[in-house]
Order: C-alpha cells, then sequence, then structure tokens
C-alpha cells in the first residue's frame, strides 16, 4: 500500500512542475490560497540566471486542501503552460 501525503514537520508539501519562467511566489500563494491556507512557497532558482527553474514545492496547512489542490490545478493551463501538482513526498 502506497500513503501519500506524508506531512512535514508543520503542513503537507506538494511539487509543483511545469511553472512559466515568470512565475512569482505570490502568484502561487494566490493560486493555492484558493484551495486552503499555504504555510510557505519555495521557488527552485537557476544559480546562474536567477530565474526559476519551472518547479516549486508548496507546503499547505492541512491535508485536504492538499489533496483539494491536486484535484484542482494539476493539468490545469497557467500562463500558458499545463502545470503538473503532486505530492512531493511518497512512502
Amino acid at each position: 500500500m502506497v500513503k501519500v501525503g506524508i506531512p512535514s514537520k508543520s503542513g503537507y508539501v506538494l511539487c509543483v512542475t511545469n511553472l512559466p519562467e515568470e512565475s512569482e511566489t505570490e502568484d502561487l500563494i494566490d493560486l493555492f490560497g484558493e484551495q486552503g491556507r499555504v504555510l510557505e512557497v519555495s521557488m527552485v532558482l537557476d544559480k546562474r540566471t536567477g530565474l526559476p527553474k519551472g518547479y516549486a514545492f508548496v507546503q499547505m496547512a492541512e491535508k485536504g486542501a492538499a489533496e483539494d489542490s491536486i484535484e484542482e490545478l494539476d493539468k490545469k493551463e497557467y500562463r500558458g503552460q499545463t502545470l503538473a501538482v503532486d505530492w512531493a513526498f511518497k512512502a
């Protein structure tokens, strides 16, 4: 049996891929905030250019909000690209 939605110390972490380069942390807070309380967004940046690499980690406060985010935002078009949203950790 595979368990999903393993919590970090203070929330449930999602991995969001296929983000456009112009994505900003505040945009993701707003987007995921429609599903529930966002605790933290960590955008991965290219060390050379400082631009987003196209993926981020979003930490949600409640498991239900994280599940809703996956259901609502996975395969959703966002600024011309199709997002992929799933659990960051699976056991």
